[in-house]
């Protein structure tokens, strides 16, 4: 197997949340602050391969150390994220798993922890959490708030995702809808959002920590399609509003703030309108 070490250290470096270079406010996306998620040390890695390639018999799964990294099945551990996800008071872990070879990521794998080894419970294709707040629902799971703001093509954007363990597999439900920088039509002001600081605070007073998030909206006019590709703004108006989510049984509910900016990114012009107010 062909393993890149410098592109995947540059995908875990992105994936701790490092911030774009930049020149302007808008173009800086705040630190996550606060997570429950980190990449995990070299011991970890190798744990985790090893509890991987065990649940694989007769397979060619070997856990192989590069440098700081420990690949496996093709994959290498990128996030892992400890709580009880699947059962109240269990020892359990999330780790995500990005491809070996590019700057893919591949899914999640839960983990239990049973007497003194980790064992696969399952895994989950196209799930991979990154930075994640956990929460604790009313039966004793904790379920994840995971948020991104990535530099990956086609381009810098958003992504804000609850994240929760069942039985057979991972579930995620977007809580705010994705958005790019999208330079395709620059002779138009061109919409685009960062998450800015977060919170797990009690809100609404009931004892339980809610999710507090921060949105920074922009309105942004370039020369031409090389300048917003450059990312040098000629002009910039920005929106910044506190969203919060309640955490309801074992689920995130949006209030009004966050109903509405879910409605506003979806909708073009409804970003046009609010940020011309």
């Amino acid at each position: 197997m062909s393993c890149r070490p410098v592109l995947v250290l540059a995908l875990l470096g992105v994936a701790a949340g490092q911030a774009l270079a930049s020149g302007t406010s808008w173009r800086e996306p705040a630190g996550p602050g606060e997570v429950d998620s980190r990449v995990p040390d070299p011991h970890e890695q190798r744990v985790f391969a090893q509890a991987y390639c065990a649940a694989r018999p007769g397979s060619t799964c070997t856990p192989r150390t590069v440098g700081s990294l420990v690949f496996y099945d093709r994959l290498v551990s990128t996030l892992v994220v400890y709580g009880s996800f699947a059962k109240a008071n269990a020892r359990e872990a999330l780790v995500t798993q990005c491809a070996a070879e590019s700057d893919r990521c591949e899914g999640v794998t839960l983990f239990r922890r049973l007497g003194n080894r980790w064992n696969v419970v399952h895994r989950t294709p196209g799930i991979t959490p990154r930075e994640c707040l956990k929460l604790r629902g009313v039966d004793g799971r904790d379920v994840l708030a995971c948020r991104g703001n990535t530099i990956f093509l086609p381009g810098p954007g958003l992504s804000l995702d609850f994240v929760a363990v069942g039985g057979k597999r991972t579930y995620r439900k977007p809580l705010l809808p994705t958005r790019n920088l999208n330079c395709q039509k620059t002779q138009d002001a061109v919409n685009f959002a960062w998450l800015g600081d977060w919170s797990r605070r009690d809100v609404d007073g009931d004892g339980r920590a809610d999710l507090t998030v921060q949105l920074r909206q922009y309105r942004l006019t370039f020369a031409d399609e090389e300048g917003c590709l450059a990312r040098d703004a000629r002009s910039v108006q920005e929106k910044t509003t506190s969203l919060t989510w309640f955490m309801r049984g074992d689920t995130l509910v949006p209030d009004g703030s966050a109903r509405r900016a879910v409605h506003e990114l979806k909708e073009v012009s409804g970003l046009n309108s609010t940020l011309a107010a």
